[in-house]
């Protein structure tokens, strides 16, 4: 009886370790399952406009929060064409350029609104540009949407610029394809110049993507301002330094140059979103004029559209080019 015991209880202690092999290998087959299923069901990722360039100080007149940093930037090459000459620029600038501004028979305050980083988010980019808002609009020259959505703003008559990307201080930043560096030569600075105008050719100003080191050198600046010139572009200062001599060298040189007031959403949520158009309309209130920037974000666009009516009724709201012509320094 006693044998049999024992032998009962070897058979026992045998079957352990071979049922604790079973669990394991069941637990991972069902880990390796899960694991696939996950593979099968992750989102495809899509392109990002390049990073935007934090304020590393408040920018006057008003005390501004730090821009916010989107996903880092997507690679894409720039084209292979032939940059088009300042004439064949001029000649296509003409037919986009609005005419100039009638007298107004009223005395509304002026307010202009810039969409920066179009040209990478299609989706987003046809709902800022389908929005009933006399909105303007930045490309970025190398986005890989850039020149479908250009044209689909140039036929709704909006107002586009060039959104040229300029050396940050922080050089862990991207600003993109097509940078312009203070330690180009002036050449080479004009030949990018040249090749990032080319991806954006509608295009009837300049506003800088980040720039934070470039728009504070006077050097690189003259050189670039003087591009601008001489293909009759005007320059906005996205002010992403607060110690820029943008519309300073502008002025020296003839250039036309407005810098902007209001980021509108550094908090990307509606209502702080709506907090900034606020701000915006009360300094074009006090001003007679006023220039905020935003990007094609769900809430900037989420609350852009719940405000039109407050927009329409309380400021008239031009492109940056009527601005520019009224305003620039």
């Amino acid at each position: 009886m006693a044998t049999k015991k024992a032998r009962t209880r070897q058979k026992k202690t045998k079957s352990r370790p071979q049922g604790r092999l079973l669990f394991i290998l069941l637990a991972l087959a069902s880990l390796a399952g899960f694991g696939y299923f996950l593979y099968l069901h992750a989102p495809s990722a899509t392109p990002q406009p390049p990073a935007e360039e934090p304020l590393t100080t408040p920018s006057p007149p008003a005390s501004l929060p730090p821009k916010s940093t989107p996903p880092p930037a997507a690679t894409i090459p720039p084209p292979e064409a032939a940059p088009a000459t300042p004439a064949e620029l001029t000649a296509d600038r003409a037919v986009a350029t609005p005419p100039a501004s009638a007298p107004r028979a009223h005395k509304k305050p002026m307010v202009a609104i810039i969409i920066d980083d179009m040209g990478y988010q299609p989706a987003a980019d046809q709902k800022m540009l389908n929005l009933p808002l006399n909105l303007s609009f930045a490309f970025l020259p190398f986005g890989p949407h850039t020149k479908d959505m250009a044209a689909a703003a140039q036929r709704k008559k909006r107002d586009i610029l060039l959104h040229l990307p300029l050396e940050a201080t922080n050089h862990k930043i991207n600003p993109g394809p097509g940078t312009l560096t203070v330690a180009m030569a002036e050449q080479e600075l004009q030949k990018k110049f040249a090749e990032d105008l080319a991806a954006v050719p509608m295009a009837i100003g300049v506003n800088n993507h980040m720039g934070s080191l470039f728009t504070e050198q006077r050097p690189a600046m003259t050189t670039l301002l003087k591009e601008v010139k001489q293909r009759g572009l005007f320059f906005l200062d996205s002010r992403t330094s607060a110690n820029s001599v943008a519309c300073a060298v502008a002025k020296e040189l003839d250039v036309p140059c407005l810098s902007r007031q209001v980021f509108l959403d550094n908090d990307q949520t509606q209502a702080a979103v709506g907090k900034q158009l606020d701000t915006l309309l009360a300094l074009a209130r006090k001003k007679g004029w006023a220039i905020g920037i935003g990007h094609p974000h769900p809430a900037t666009l989420a609350a852009l559209a719940a405000r039109q009516q407050t927009l329409t009724k309380q400021v008239e709201l031009v492109g940056i080019g009527a601005l520019t012509r009224t305003h620039a320094r």
